[in-house]
């Protein structure tokens, strides 16, 4: 479980620290805003999750592009490389890091 992700989501802008991973690591710091029971966070999941997976993949994905396709797009930009073997590069990207 996210919990930041999490606490963003049903308390924006609520202060809070998180010494751990856990619910029970979560020391709140908020005076205007109540700390969400653990059945709250747990109940947000639901909704957080998706888009948690799909960022996470997204970041591997930026990584993975700046490895091994930047290079080809800026060959293929400055006339030294063709613009199919940076799209297949993106491709295999994509491929071995699917979205869900």
């Amino acid at each position: 479980m996210n919990i930041p992700a999490i606490l963003e989501t049903i308390r924006p802008g609520a202060a809070w620290t998180l010494g751990g991973e856990t619910y029970d690591d979560l020391l709140w710091r908020d005076d205007t805003q109540t700390k969400p029971t653990f059945q709250e966070v747990e109940d947000a999941w639901a909704t957080v999750e998706p888009a948690s997976i799909k960022d996470n993949i997204s970041r591997k994905r930026n990584a993975a592009y700046a490895i091994e396709t930047d290079h080809l797009f800026f060959r293929w930009q400055a006339g030294r490389g063709v613009e199919q073997t940076w799209l297949d590069a993106r491709a295999a990207v994509q491929a071995r890091l699917p979205y869900p």
